[in-house]
C-alpha cells in the first residue's frame, strides 16, 4: 500500500472564500496538494503567496491549468477573476512593513 492521505480541514472554507466554482473544487483541491508538495510546506508558511509567485511561468501554468480548465469557458474564468480581484489585493499583496 503506497497511499498517502492528507486532510486539510479548511480547504472547503478556502474554496468558499475564493469563490471557486463548484465544478472546479476537485481540481482546486488537487492543485492545493500539488503546491504543498512542490513548493513546500515551510516555504508556504514562511513566505506565503510569494513562494508561489516565484514559480516560473511554465510551472504556474502546469500547476494551475487544471483549475482554469475545470472552470469551463472564458466567461466563467473572467467572472471569477473580477469577483476575486479585491480579495486578491488584500490577501496576496505584501502588507506595509512586511519583509520577504
Amino acid at each position: 500500500n503506497n497511499t498517502l492521505s492528507v486532510t486539510i480541514d479548511s480547504l472547503k472554507l478556502t474554496c468558499e472564500k475564493w469563490l471557486i466554482p463548484k465544478r472546479a473544487t476537485r481540481s482546486f483541491r488537487a492543485v492545493a496538494f500539488e503546491l504543498l508538495y512542490y513548493v513546500g510546506e515551510r516555504q508556504l508558511i514562511v513566505r506565503g503567496a510569494s513562494a508561489i509567485f516565484d514559480l516560473r511561468p511554465a510551472e504556474m501554468q502546469g500547476i494551475f491549468g487544471p483549475v482554469l480548465a475545470a472552470m469551463g469557458d472564458a466567461g466563467t474564468m473572467e467572472a471569477w477573476l473580477n469577483r476575486t480581484q479585491t480579495l486578491a489585493k488584500t490577501e496576496l499583496l505584501p502588507k506595509d512593513g512586511d519583509v520577504d
